[in-house]
């Protein structure tokens, strides 16, 4: 399932509901990767859940949060997935873990597209270019860390309903 949702069209919208399936299947993925380590929480506003936004944003999110944020930290790892309405055109959606956390310059890096490693480097600025792109926002996507406490990303973009 995981296969065939990632091979189809990038572009072509999608439900908030379709694409949150797909989540939680990568995450059971990650569960049987790293156990009771993890931790996640779902806060969805229902109401949202027929609105068609772009293919693969959250996955590379959470992705990220776990790769980079939770692998490295000592304990339980806690990840909040959030998605709200922020007016009847803007829905925010935000991924916050208790992990590592990332330091200032390497924000500005990694929204710039600057940031990049053998194995890493790529999934949030692209997140963030196919917001852009996609739906015309201008910083479309926004990083808050402290380090060695947390991280948030958040991708605010505009939905329609289905239909």
């Amino acid at each position: 399932d995981i296969l065939k949702y990632s091979l189809e069209d990038t572009e072509k919208p999608v439900t908030l509901g379709d694409e949150l399936n797909y989540l939680k299947k990568y995450v059971e993925i990650q569960k049987q990767r790293y156990g009771d380590r993890i931790v996640i929480y779902y806060e969805v506003d229902e109401a949202l859940l027929n609105m068609r936004i772009l293919r693969l944003i959250l996955q590379p999110l959470v992705e990220n949060a776990v790769h980079h944020g939770m692998r490295q930290k000592e304990g339980k790892g806690e990840l909040c997935i959030s998605v709200q309405a922020l007016d009847d055109k803007l829905m925010e959606v935000s991924v916050r873990d208790n992990g590592v956390g990332i330091p200032e310059d390497k924000i500005r890096l990694i929204l710039e597209g600057g940031y990049k490693t053998s194995k890493s480097g790529f999934g949030l600025h692209s997140v963030k270019q196919r917001v852009e792109l996609f739906y015309g926002i201008e910083d479309a996507v926004s990083i808050s860390s402290q380090p060695g406490c947390w991280t948030e990303v958040r991708v605010r973009f505009s939905y329609k309903t289905d239909g």
